[in-house]
């Protein structure tokens, strides 16, 4: 038989996604960041606002 290794946050998915949102905003924050300073390298734009 299959033994969840993990369970949710107070045996509620709901509240395992809550806690899950501020990983995935930093995720998204770093992507946008990297994406950010290499347009400013190739392009050559002054990016220092």
């Amino acid at each position: 038989m299959f033994h969840q290794l993990l369970t949710p946050i107070a045996d509620s998915l709901f509240l395992s996604f809550v806690a899950a949102l501020p990983i995935v905003l930093v995720l998204v924050l770093l992507g946008w960041a990297r994406r950010w300073s290499t347009t400013c390298r190739t392009t050559g734009a002054s990016c220092s606002s």
